[in-house]
């Protein structure tokens, strides 16, 4: 890699984690009165999407299992069984009043309209051979859009379930569409483009192409405020645009595998992000980039997010056939977390120092820094580093790092000696940082992922800025 482009390498990203993943901004953590510790189940294979109904009342989840579920949110009762599909029931989406709900076969290529108080099919679409990748209902309810893996976009009337619209301008399979709050926009991501499209929703006409992805995407969700547009893919990195710009104002940095999930919260404030293969959820601050906590007990595929009406609630479904419940605690649960030592500390790149030579092995700086933002003193603390990324090793005697006392409000500087091998060409740079202290049945520990892009704009150095 050219030593100009590791010079332009991101100075202030943030992380902010706890040793047990409970950050002092907010604490999530499963929910444990739902289910089995947390967990729904009722599928036997992937369970590829899940929502919650706008008025809140309904959880329904599809499956690879063909199969779809809806639960009552109050009681967590199983209130339907939708089998109307032969294999695969892949996407879903509820109507704008909650009256119906729409799945998707990804092999059969159906759309099926359910009666949400009956469990009956009203409708049964199937004007396309393609199979179903993702679907969304309009602001005012009249429109479905839905997106196929034959390289096409529909949009049905939901007056008469006819077909309006038809968009064949793809290279791949349409895996993400989605309505901006107002109606103005419909977003669109397809396989082997690492673009977006905004079309007209009405005339179908194409009015905006966003680029600064360098691979495919797989996820969008616009804000409810409408201010914000969040894509993510391949590439690992998410992208927040300002919709009334249309240009991107952050990149959130973390997923170590491709971002398949994108969910905001009811109050716009909040983004969580799911991948298909780090185990991990994520929540980032809106606008800010920063992510504030890490949920580690995820499956290693995360395949879609929704939140609870009053934004209280989230749900993840993932690969193992299960349905995670996480609940965001109350503040004095926040405040005795903090009380009983659990620990609120940030990591930050601090600098970078690249090789002097561009061919053959060289040897580059890389300093983190560990910043203390809660009010006790911490004792004994242990840091693990380890490089993740092939062809960069950590040329150091020892990657373990004792911090005998961290003082409240202080900060900690990890040097990190990388030696690069010849002809390295990776885009980033990853790595783990393993933190714990105490000992025995007093241990707190977490594995935390860190990627680090390279050639990252100068313009760009603060994640959010």
């Amino acid at each position: 890699m050219k030593t100009r482009a590791l010079k332009t390498l991101a100075l202030s990203l943030w992380l902010s984690f706890s040793l047990t993943g409970l950050p002092a901004q907010a604490l999530w953590q499963s929910a444990s009165e739902i289910g089995n510790d947390g967990l729904l189940e009722g599928h036997s294979r992937d369970v590829y999407n899940v929502a919650v109904s706008p008025d809140g009342q309904y959880l329904a989840s599809s499956s690879f299992d063909g199969m779809s579920q809806v639960w009552n949110t109050q009681t967590w009762e199983r209130l339907h069984h939708l089998a109307g599909h032969t294999n695969w029931a892949g996407t879903l989406a509820f109507s704008r009043d909650s009256r119906w709900l729409a799945t998707g076969g990804m092999m059969d290529g159906l759309i099926q309209i359910w009666d949400l108080s009956s469990g009956e099919s009203i409708q049964t679409l199937s004007a396309s051979k393609g199979g179903v990748l993702s679907m969304a209902f309009s602001p005012d309810g009249q429109a479905l859009a839905v997106g196929r893996n034959n390289q096409t976009l529909e949009i049905y009337r939901t007056s008469d379930w006819q077909k309006r619209t038809q968009i064949t301008d793809f290279v791949g399979g349409v895996v993400c569409v989605a309505f901006s709050p107002d109606g103005k926009y419909l977003a669109s991501t397809s396989f082997n483009e690492p673009r977006i499209t905004l079309w007209d929703p009405l005339s179908g006409e194409r009015l905006h192409n966003l680029s600064d992805h360098d691979e495919e995407l797989y996820a969008l969700a616009f804000s409810p405020d409408g201010k914000y547009l969040a894509s993510a893919g391949a590439d690992k990195v998410i992208r927040l645009w300002q919709v009334d710009t249309l240009l991107p104002v952050a990149r959130l940095s973390g997923h170590l595998r491709p971002v398949w999930a994108l969910r905001f919260s009811p109050d716009s404030q909040l983004l969580a992000s799911g991948s298909m293969g780090d185990h991990t959820l994520r929540l980032w601050s809106i606008p800010q980039g920063v992510n504030l906590q890490t949920l580690a007990k995820a499956s290693e595929k995360t395949y879609a997010l929704a939140f609870s009406a009053n934004g209280q609630r989230l749900f993840s479904s993932h690969g193992d056939g299960k349905i995670r419940v996480w609940d965001k605690a109350s503040a004095a649960q926040t405040a005795d977390a903090q009380r009983d030592g659990q620990l609120n500390l940030s990591l930050r790149l601090d600098n970078w120092r690249g090789p002097a030579a561009e061919a053959g092995p060289a040897l580059g700086e890389l300093a983190l820094k560990i910043e203390h933002h809660g009010r006790q003193h911490l004792e004994g603390v242990n840091a693990e580093v380890r490089i993740l990324t092939p062809g960069i090793l950590l040329k150091s005697p020892v990657n373990t790092y004792f911090i005998a006392r961290f003082e409240a409000g202080s900060s900690k500087r990890l040097s990190l000696p990388l030696e690069l091998s010849s002809g390295f060409k990776s885009a980033a740079i990853e790595l783990e940082l393993h933190l714990f202290s105490g000992e025995g049945t007093q241990r707190r520990d977490i594995r935390l992922p860190l990627r680090v892009p390279l050639n990252t704009p100068a313009t760009q150095q603060k994640a959010g800025s």
